[in-house]
């Protein structure tokens, strides 16, 4: 390749990745969707079905380490440095079904004990600009959490209050953390990764509490 050619290719290599690789983080509103994996805390063990009559013989099995979850958020952000931004959002995130299972005293029969958890928040956001590309953001504050807890098998036994085809939404406000980092593609897009978690009560088989959750997602961020 001749000098010229050379000189004039970097000059439109610059020219189209130039809008995308400086720019300022701006004052204004955003929206981000996520989707990630949960884990709900404090699960059952065996001896918590023997202490309710159930799960004597046959097999005990706590369920999923993690089951699939979806967030989304709107939020204001501002500048109050070059490298520091604060806001605050509020979101949503829905924590897919979990599902426990013993089986019954004496019988071929297994029992299921189902629950999913939509957590509505807000938020103050810190963010931390590395450079103009990577930012390293924390999170913080409270959560109203329901639990839709479920009992669908032939349990003779109460479980958490509940009987046979019943089900009971448990609520509760927690506090709420996360961190995680952004990546810049464009000015207006970032890619998103966090970690977060929601404080909640130890499940509890003879009693209806809303538990705490982990999460983890990847997503997107989008300013206007």
């Amino acid at each position: 390749m001749s000098p010229f050619r050379k000189k004039l290719f970097i000059a439109l290599i610059g020219l189209v990745c130039s809008p995308c690789l400086s720019y300022a983080v701006e004052d204004g509103f955003y929206a981000t969707l996520g989707l990630g994996v949960g884990r709900i805390s404090g699960k059952p063990d065996r001896n918590d079905f023997l202490d309710a009559g159930l799960a004597s013989t046959g097999t005990f099995d706590e369920g999923k380490q993690f089951t699939p979850m979806i967030e989304f958020s709107v939020g204001y952000q501002a500048n109050l440095s070059e490298r520091f931004t604060f806001g605050t959002e509020a979101g949503y995130k829905f924590v897919r079904e979990n599902k426990m299972r013993g089986s019954l005293p004496g019988t071929i029969d297994d029992g299921d004990i189902k629950q999913e958890l939509d957590i509505f928040d807000l938020l103050l956001v810190g963010n931390f600009h590395i450079d103009e590309k990577i930012a390293f953001f924390v999170k913080g504050g409270m959560a109203f959490v329901v639990n839709k807890l479920a009992v669908a098998s032939d349990f003779s036994t109460n479980v958490a209050g509940l009987t046979l085809g019943t089900f009971a939404t448990p609520s509760a406000f927690s506090p709420e953390a996360a961190m995680g980092f952004s990546y810049a593609v464009s000015r207006n897009l970032q890619l998103l990764v966090t970690a977060s978690h929601v404080f909640g009560e130890p499940f509890k088989l003879n009693e209806a509490v809303v538990p705490g959750v982990t999460l983890l997602t990847v997503g997107i961020k989008f300013s206007l």
